[in-house]
């Protein structure tokens, strides 16, 4: 299938209290987005846009110029970040859009939302999870069929959405003509007053499109980096998984937890 990438990373970051870009914070030896970048190569993509706001020099100096760099002038939401793509796309029929923040997504995650999204023929797909406590997470809402028909972000939410345990991880795949065009259509009309890219979804849904959805299986795969305390959880579990490679392949460490090993190590 061909399809390509577009990246968000033109959030500020400022909880990360530095000059440094957010995503290109350092996480066991390559920036944060980088991690998601190679999930995506990992499945065969080659093709990314790469959604850039402030400092976006910065940016572009330290990935290199092997993508197509977006620029959102304005920080008018997802969906306006995602909008901006639209001149430079070219024409791939199928097209993830991921967050640039949440570097722990896999490989073999991207690739079963691809083959699903592939099977039903939808025009989106999306990666859900259950947590028992969703906190401010968004929610999925389905339909008297079980099918997705709509995602409410938490500040948006009525009491009996917050009730809902199976939130919007923020990865979607998507046909891109049917992304585009729904893009095309969004308003700002929520508490934030900002362009949602998860309306796209409802709009999807109201025009008879098909939206599918595959359930998380390893709940860390969605950890967004906001902060450095949740830098620091990612940190934990990259490691953990990097130990976890080399001993089952051999390596014998006497006390794992004390070996800090980069994923840039072979």
């Amino acid at each position: 299938m061909q399809t390509s990438a577009i990246i968000l990373a033109a959030g500020a970051g400022k909880r990360m209290h530095s000059n440094t870009n957010k995503v290109l914070h350092n996480l066991c030896g390559r920036p944060i987005v980088e991690h998601v970048i190679r999930a995506c190569q990992d499945i065969g993509i080659s093709s990314f846009y790469v959604v850039i706001g402030r400092d976006a020099s910065q940016v572009r100096e330290r990935l290199g110029e092997a993508y197509t760099y977006v620029l959102q002038a304005e920080q008018l939401g997802t969906g306006h970040a995602a909008l901006q793509v639209k001149p430079y796309y070219q024409n791939e029929p199928n097209v993830f859009v991921l967050c640039g923040d949440a570097p722990l997504i896999t490989g073999t995650t991207l690739e079963q939302m691809q083959a699903i999204h592939l099977e039903a023929q939808a025009d989106a797909t999306i990666l859900t999870a259950i947590f028992p406590r969703p906190g401010d997470y968004g929610r999925v809402l389905r339909d008297a069929k079980g099918q997705v028909c709509g995602l409410v972000e938490a500040k948006d939410a009525n009491s009996e959405q917050k009730a809902i345990k199976e939130i919007n991880t923020g990865f979607f795949c998507f046909r891109a003509e049917a992304l585009f065009e729904a893009l095309d259509q969004l308003t700002n009309d929520n508490a934030q007053g900002e362009y949602y890219l998860t309306d796209v979804i409802q709009s999807i849904y109201q025009k008879g499109g098909r939206v599918a959805s595959y359930v998380l299986e390893d709940n860390n795969e969605s950890l967004g980096i906001n902060d450095r305390v949740r830098l620091a959880q990612a940190e934990g579990v990259l490691r953990q998984r990097i130990r976890n490679k080399l001993m089952l392949g051999g390596v014998t460490f006497l006390q794992p937890e004390s070996c800090l090993i980069d994923e840039t190590v072979t």
